[in-house]
């Protein structure tokens, strides 16, 4: 009963992580870059969308989509304010990050 337990606990968390993790992870890792100092910020993005995020700093990322690449790039768009912002990145599935994989932004702009 306990090692079944167990199992189907293990079962789910690897569902959520599969099924969930990355949009989450993503959303997590945007909320932060965005709320960061501006010298933060501005590593992601150019002087145009960096003023726009400065002056929506309170705002948070609504409604984001599922990836929209595939292999080891990932690309979210999401609503920030009143605009629809995209995210891009790498996804490390090398070694144990099979299991967990690692997101690395790249890019945060206005679309």
């Amino acid at each position: 009963m306990i090692l079944t337990s167990l199992f189907i606990l293990i079962g789910m968390y690897f569902g959520f992580v599969w099924g969930f993790g990355d949009s989450i992870i993503v959303k997590w890792q945007t909320q932060n870059i965005l709320h960061a100092k501006k010298q933060s910020i501005a590593k992601y993005c150019n002087q145009k969308d960096l003023r726009y995020f400065i002056s929506h700093k309170n705002n948070q990322l609504k409604h984001m989509t599922d990836n929209q690449v595939s292999r080891n790039i990932f690309y979210y768009c999401g609503e920030y304010g009143s605009k629809s912002i995209g995210i891009r990145g790498k996804i490390n599935m090398n070694g144990i990050n099979i299991l967990f994989p690692k997101y690395k932004i790249d890019k945060i702009y206005v679309n």
